[in-house]
């Protein structure tokens, strides 16, 4: 044969190869589904022929002998076209099967694109099977892909883990059958946002609490405020009633005849009568705006002891109640805060009598997990006591408590104006 001929049996050759991987190919996808037994000897025929079929050349090219009778080159094309059409019918027709039926590839393929990684395993870790995602994550917690699920399942010390510094995974483990085989399905979902709102929401909250904390003690001191000015108003009206009582007595004793003496005397009974019942209100008494703040707060304030009465202490124990409550709703499971004070009287040697004050501020809470570490209201609280002469003391164990000292007394007043006069 020419050179021709020998370029026409190379192609022919390189064609019926081609042919023969396509068959092979389209064999593997009929038996790897499970399309049926006569789809696959049907495939496996096909592929029987392409195989021989790419071997004819070597008659021409060797002088080899595949048949007994040498095959016509019009027959080994007609047997050509009609083997690459029954090839491409076969690959369209498992292509269509392949849409319109569940095998294990296409399950497989399914679970592949799922963004929830999911493991099946049986009782002993076996994993039957698993997809890309949860092998994944294994790779990104451990370094490896899940080898036993019953293993990767204890090493996850919590449910909720963070993958990476953006990713955030939530663990859950379901049981069930498949058959008569007990199997369990560890499911990892990507709680990422979810996760990162939570914290957003829990951090808006923390800052409402506070604002809600400062409203509640404003809404108190808004109380003492307005009852205060009701006060005022009412000592304005009653000088001016007292004022108008002496203009009527004067015009009186000028001219008797010109004024009703019954009605003088009926207004002068009534400011008397303002005089005498004038004592302190409820709300006047020492500690008043505390307590209200406490039922506010929800708190059950429990006053033990005497607390000071005087002037120049009162506003110091008010700020160490206030803040002590206000830690304890925050810091603390606590429901009551508790307040014990002691009064002891000394003198000294030229007889100048001094009161010392110790009061115990602590709570029905657990005892810190660590050391109070003083800042904020604490650190304030300090300055505070400290500023008007007194000492304070936190302590951890065996309980949260603070101790607060405090001296009163004309003398250690006096003593103290002078050292914030002339300074320290």
């Amino acid at each position: 044969m020419g050179t021709t001929s020998e370029i026409l049996l190379g192609f022919i050759f390189l064609y019926n190869t081609l042919l023969f991987i396509l068959c092979v190919y389209a064999m593997f996808w009929t038996v790897i589904p499970g399309m049926g037994k006569s789809r696959i000897i049907c495939g496996s025929l096909l592929t029987f022929i392409a195989f021989f079929i790419s071997q004819v050349p070597y008659q021409h090219f060797r002088g080899d002998r595949i048949f007994p009778y040498e095959i016509p080159m019009w027959l080994l094309y007609i047997i050509m076209v009609l083997l690459t059409l029954s090839a491409l019918i076969w690959l369209r027709h498992i292509r269509i099967w392949r849409k319109t039926h569940i095998s294990n590839m296409s399950v497989k393929e399914a679970f592949d694109i799922l963004p929830t990684g999911l493991c099946c395993y049986t009782e002993d870790g076996r994993p039957i099977l698993t997809n890309e995602r949860m092998d994944k994550i294994s790779e990104k917690l451990f370094g490896t892909g899940i080898l036993n699920a019953e293993t990767f399942r204890e090493k996850i010390d919590k449910p909720i883990m963070p993958i990476d510094d953006t990713e955030i995974v939530s663990f859950s483990r379901v049981g069930s059958k498949i058959g008569e085989t007990d199997v369990n399905w560890l499911v990892a979902a990507d709680i990422s946002e979810e996760y990162k709102l939570t914290k957003e929401i829990k951090l808006k909250k923390k800052t409402a609490e506070k604002v809600n904390l400062r409203l509640k003690t404003l809404m108190s001191t808004i109380e003492y405020v307005t009852m205060s000015r009701e006060l005022l108003e009412m000592k304005i009206a009653l000088h001016d009633n007292i004022g108008q009582s002496l203009l009527i007595t004067k015009r009186w004793l000028l001219a008797p005849e010109s004024i009703d003496e019954k009605d003088m005397l009926s207004k002068w009974e009534l400011n008397m009568k303002h005089l005498i019942d004038e004592g302190p209100e409820s709300w006047q008494t020492p500690y008043y705006v505390i307590g209200k703040e406490a039922d506010l707060l929800g708190i059950d304030l429990q006053v033990i002891g005497e607390l000071p009465t005087e002037s120049s202490l009162m506003p110091v124990v008010d700020t160490a109640i206030s803040t002590h409550m206000i830690n304890t709703l925050k810091h603390t499971n606590a429901k009551k805060a508790i307040v014990k004070g002691t009064k002891q009287e000394t003198e000294s040697q030229d007889a100048e009598k001094t009161t010392v004050y110790t009061i115990q501020l602590t709570n029905d809470g657990e005892k810190p997990a660590a050391k109070v570490v003083e800042k904020g209201g604490l650190l304030n609280l300090r300055r505070e006591v400290e500023s008007i002469g007194g000492t304070m003391e936190i302590l951890s164990e065996p309980q949260f408590i603070i101790n607060i000292t405090l001296t009163g007394g004309e003398h250690v007043q006096s003593s103290h104006s002078r050292r914030l006069q002339n300074g320290p």
